[in-house]
């Protein structure tokens, strides 16, 4: 049942791709920023009432549903599924900003690379050479292939639909409560907005650490996969070795084994435009990966890998469920 949810949500979404921004993500955002208001004292424990009201209400109405249409009938509860699943599972969501990318730089049209990048990636410096655009796509595409498919299929596959749900909630408010705005600063002037992201940064102290401890498993099984469709000793070289010196452990795990699976560097300095200064500034990011720098030429195949690993979800998936059929 669940790899016929699964296959007919990423078919759906293929043929007719989820305005995710506008059916998902403005609503998260309006009730995320409503119950932050409600709760607004930059206290930890308010963020975790807040976290609990947003992500158990959810859950809850998703198990709610879910018994009933499935009580009901079993097409009900399949259709139940496949809607949770094309509104959480959100392969588009990723892809589309990669070959936006991918496309410019096979084009060499760098200027168009860097403005797609810069709006999928806030750390693409505005000076970034075509290799630094390269390097910054492979690294946010692999995250985003994991929190965009990878991370809820694992808790779908365990948990079904309100799985979905759980992982699609504590990954938004993760991210969504962990600093401020822009408007914050059009609004309240550069120095407040400073102070609105301090109190924002603790009143969401709780959903990020939320976030990785839901993470954890479903991290490590997608670098796994990488691993397997991939170059399988770097991968699993590169995880091991590497993926502690990246600034946020479990995308270092993701990153790391995407890199090795690749067989390609990542991370590293990017060039930034000065402001006042002549030479360029340079940030401080760990090396990470094997074999050689990172080019537009091997975009392709970062693309080609997620599809790999994808598939060989689908084929374990099928393995399980026929297992399950025949009662091994």
């Amino acid at each position: 049942m669940k790899l016929v949810v699964l296959i007919l949500a990423l078919v759906i979404e293929q043929v007719r791709p989820l305005p995710y921004a506008r059916l998902v993500g403005q609503p998260l955002t309006r009730l995320a920023n409503w119950v932050e208001s409600v709760f607004d004292s930059g206290n930890r424990q308010h963020g975790f009432l807040a976290w609990l009201l947003v992500v158990g209400g959810g859950v809850l109405l998703a198990t709610l549903l879910d018994a009933i249409l499935s009580g009901i009938n079993v097409l009900l509860g399949l259709a139940f599924g496949v809607l949770v699943l094309y509104l959480t599972l959100g392969f588009r969501q990723f892809s589309h900003s990669f070959t936006e990318v991918n496309e410019a730089l096979q084009a060499d049209d760098v200027p168009a690379a860097r403005k797609a990048m810069k709006a999928w990636n806030s750390e693409c410096p505005d000076n970034a050479s075509s290799d630094e655009i390269a390097r910054l796509a492979i690294e946010t595409g692999v995250l985003a292939s994991h929190r965009h498919v990878f991370g809820v299929l694992a808790w779908f596959v365990v948990f079904g639909p309100v799985g979905a749900v759980f992982y699609r909630l504590t990954a938004f408010l993760a991210t969504h409560w962990n600093g401020s705005d822009r408007k914050d600063e059009e609004v309240v002037g550069e120095h407040a907005a400073e102070e609105v992201q301090v109190k924002r940064r603790q009143f969401g102290a709780f959903a990020r650490q939320a976030f990785a401890l839901v993470d954890w498993l479903p991290a490590r099984m997608t670098a796994v996969a990488f691993a397997i469709v991939g170059n399988f000793e770097d991968a699993i070289y590169c995880w091991r070795e590497q993926a502690k010196t990246w600034r946020d452990h479990t995308a270092g795990v993701i990153v790391a084994a995407g890199a090795g699976a690749l067989g390609v560097k990542l991370g590293g300095a990017l060039s930034h435009s000065p402001v006042i200064e002549d030479d360029a500034a340079v940030s401080d990011r760990p090396e990470i990966g094997v074999g050689d720098e990172a080019t537009p030429a091997i975009l392709p195949s970062a693309i080609g890998l997620v599809w790999r690993a994808l598939i060989l979800w689908v084929i374990l998936l099928a393995v399980v469920g026929l297992a399950a059929w025949v009662g091994i």
